[in-house]
């Protein structure tokens, strides 16, 4: 279970909805599945990430866009890393939306995905966030839903 505070949701809702119609997405830095902070990233996607991964090309690789894919740039992620440590936490997720689509992961978002993550994905139309749910890879590489929880601030949360 992913749990986050209500104001974790809403950083989320808006990163969604000021980038679209492109994907937005970001990193989930917390632990034990309990976000403790967002960290949005741009969508560094393009042609040429998907063409040196040949196998995730559909059949017209020019339809590809930041519409419908998402990268973020391993200097991003390595700098997230070295800031969670120093704060000891860990990225325990990446979340990206989905315009005009359904909050399921697609086959490209599987074939990227490890199975160390959450994937939490929100989706989007006409600039505004209709769902969000989170999924994990399982032992055979497909994702099963995992719940939300939505956690209000106590001291228990804090610490």
């Amino acid at each position: 279970m992913l749990s986050l505070t209500p104001s974790q949701i809403e950083q989320l809702i808006t990163h969604a909805q000021t980038c679209y119609p492109e994907e937005c997405c970001g990193l989930l830095l917390g632990q034990n599945k309990i976000v403790r902070e967002i960290w949005p990233t741009e969508n560094t996607w393009t042609l040429a990430f998907s063409q040196a991964m040949p196998e995730l090309l559909p059949q017209n690789p020019q339809s590809q866009s930041r519409h419908d894919r998402f990268a973020i740039a391993p200097a991003t992620i390595l700098k997230a890393q070295k800031y969670a440590r120093a704060q000891d936490l860990a990225i325990i997720g990446i979340y990206h939306s989905h315009p005009d689509h359904a909050a399921i992961p697609s086959e490209y978002d599987r074939a990227i995905a490890w199975d160390i993550y959450s994937y939490l994905i929100l989706s989007v139309h006409q600039r505004r966030v209709a769902d969000y749910r989170s999924w994990q890879l399982d032992g055979d590489r497909q994702f099963q839903e995992e719940p939300i929880q939505i956690q209000h601030l106590d001291s228990e949360f804090l610490q």
